[in-house]
């Protein structure tokens, strides 16, 4: 994962398999985002709060997300 224009590098996920990466959310401030797949793994970079991820298999994949604030 790369940075671009004003963007801050916030963290890699160079060793995570994130096959079918489904969406990015940014946290309220902009200081950090959710990055997470097709298959519920979620990723956290910069202020934004560890969440777990999906467990079990999903009826359907994750195809978007929204902010929620």
């Amino acid at each position: 994962m790369f940075a671009f224009g004003d963007a801050p590098f916030l963290g890699s996920a160079g060793g995570t398999n994130l096959t079918g990466v489904a969406g990015i959310v940014p946290t309220p401030d902009g200081a950090g985002y959710w990055l997470f797949s097709a298959a519920g793994l979620v990723q956290s970079y910069g202020d934004a709060p560890s969440e777990p991820g999906l467990s079990g298999p999903l009826a359907a994949p994750i195809v978007g997300g929204t902010p929620n604030d």
